[in-house]
């Protein structure tokens, strides 16, 4: 569908018709379909044959006058812009009053007439999305003035008194106000009053048009909220010119403001940005601070360790000669190395999740609930919960396995303890995945019956130095680095919810 405009250029000037439609083709030929017509008779073949949306008239032409064809196209939605060297201002405003588009002179360069040509028609395109309201109780100023307006392709409402002006202006979208003075029920001024007290309607443009010769009323007018005045009677160009004026300020006006509100909106979401940034600057620096106190602790932690580890080994030798308990001392000695070993291992393992320079590897999934169970079976056997185990034999991850153990054991065992705190009996704790293929990740779950996460805190169970267990040693950096871990080094996420009667920690990874 072809969406240009159609123009018909009629001049009997060889040269400028020739000229107009070489610069037109040239520059706008994307929006334009340019027509000529040298004489009266050749412009009326034209517009018989084709639909012209605009026509570019000289008013003198050798076979008759161009207002001529203004009085043949009355009836066609064809919009006329003379351009003609005629300086009648009468025959001027004359033409005009028969609904011209606009008067142009020839004595301007032919590259400026054109670009304001282009102007006009490219802002009467948009005149539709505006509505002019007339205030007037005449009936013959009414109809004069809609007329105006109408064939600009404005949106005309129309008032007969004060009442009617200011009902329309609630009820209707204007964007000007032509308004008399002398308007039955309100009067002009009230009006103008009333309209700048409405925070809504304070920057409407409001042009008063009024026979009054009182120029100390025309000042004060001016100065209270009008934004013009014309007396009456009016020039059809001026008013067209004038409003034409205050439409485009209004229009730029809001522009300009809905521009400043999408500053300020950049602005604060830059200022967000920038908090955003430092709140991470931050989180590094607590994860720098934390590595720092593990490798103190593990300092500390090891030496006991080590000392423990050497009574033990003495304890056995010393008891060795009493062979009915041996046994029993043994296995309660290979238990004892177990999770010394364990604990060795775990110090180990966390100063170095803070080293970058690790090696991932490629491991199985299930196998890290084996192990966490083996540690935990104690436990578990002491307070009779059930650890059930539903995962996928063939799932494997390439990464840190023994970060990710970590997270397991510090979530099963916080479990543990709720299950412990909140005297539950029958407790149970599953861990289940889902694997999607299409996305190639795998979503882990354990889920207990211990009762829960209280709901004002489950926002804040992953930030650093937070615990629920004030009143039972607990450290607050369990969850936290577990956050870590899972994001940092497995490029996954974590999160929390409650379940009837307990609580379930959903971590999704990406799987190999």
């Amino acid at each position: 569908m072809d969406t240009k405009k159609s123009i018909l250029i009629v001049e009997d000037s060889e040269f400028i018709n020739k000229t107009i439609a070489k610069l037109l083709k040239a520059s706008h030929g994307d929006k334009f379909n340019v027509f000529q017509a040298l004489s009266l008779d050749e412009a009326r073949v034209v517009l018989s044959n084709e639909n012209i949306d605009f026509l570019l008239l000289d008013l003198f032409l050798p076979d008759g006058d161009g207002d001529e064809l203004l009085v043949e196209i009355n009836h066609k939605k064809t919009k006329v812009i003379v351009l003609t060297s005629d300086k009648d201002f009468m025959r001027r405003e004359e033409l005009f009053n028969k609904n011209i588009l606009d008067y142009f002179s020839k004595e301007n360069p032919i590259e400026f007439i054109i670009s304001q040509i282009v102007k006009l028609i490219e802002k009467f395109e948009n005149n539709h999305k505006f509505s002019i309201l007339i205030g007037d109780d005449s009936l013959f100023i009414q109809k004069k003035l809609a007329n105006i307006f109408k064939n600009r392709d404005y949106v005309v409402h129309i008032a007969g008194n004060g009442k009617a002006v200011l009902d329309t202006l609630e009820s209707q979208k204007i964007d000007l106000l032509i308004l008399d003075l002398e308007m039955p029920i309100i009067s002009g001024q009230k009006i103008i009053y009333k309209i700048k007290q409405n925070k809504a309607l304070e920057n409407l443009p409001i042009i008063v048009i009024s026979g009054t010769a009182d120029k100390d009323l025309v000042a004060n007018l001016l100065k209270n909220g009008a934004d013009e005045f014309i007396s009456k009677p009016f020039s059809t160009e001026e008013i067209i010119i004038k409003c034409e004026l205050f439409l485009n300020l209004s229009h730029v006006t809001k522009e300009l403001k809905y521009i400043n509100l999408n500053l300020e909106q950049k602005i604060e979401d830059e200022i967000k940005k920038r908090n955003d940034q430092q709140k991470m600057l931050i989180q590094q620096t607590k994860k720098a601070a934390v590595g720092d106190m593990i490798d103190v602790i593990a300092h500390e932690w090891k030496q006991s360790i080590n000392i423990i580890s050497l009574l033990v080994e003495s304890l056995c030798l010393q008891i060795g000669d009493y062979d009915c308990c041996f046994k029993e001392v043994e296995d309660f000695n290979e238990n004892i190395k177990k999770n010394i070993n364990h604990l060795l291992k775990t110090m180990d393992n966390f100063r170095s999740f803070f080293r970058p320079n690790r090696e991932k590897y490629l491991f199985n999934l299930k196998h890290i609930f084996t192990t966490c169970y083996e540690l935990l079976q104690s436990k578990l056997k002491i307070y009779s919960i059930d650890f059930i185990v539903d995962i996928d034999d063939n799932l494997y991850i390439n990464g840190y396995e023994n970060d990710l153990k970590h997270v397991f054991l510090n979530i099963i065992s916080n479990a543990i303890d709720q299950i412990e705190l909140n005297c539950i009996n029958n407790g149970f704790i599953k861990i289940s995945s889902i694997f999607d293929e299409a996305k190639n990740i795998v979503s882990i779950s354990i889920c207990d019956n211990g009762g829960g996460i209280k709901e004002e805190l489950l926002t804040k169970i992953f930030d650093v130095n937070f615990t629920t267990k004030t009143l039972h040693g607990g450290s607050g950096i369990g969850l936290y680095i577990s956050k870590l871990i899972i994001e940092d080094n497995f490029n996954g996420k974590i999160g929390a919810k409650n379940i009837d009667n307990g609580a379930k920690f959903t971590i999704i990874l990406p799987i190999n």
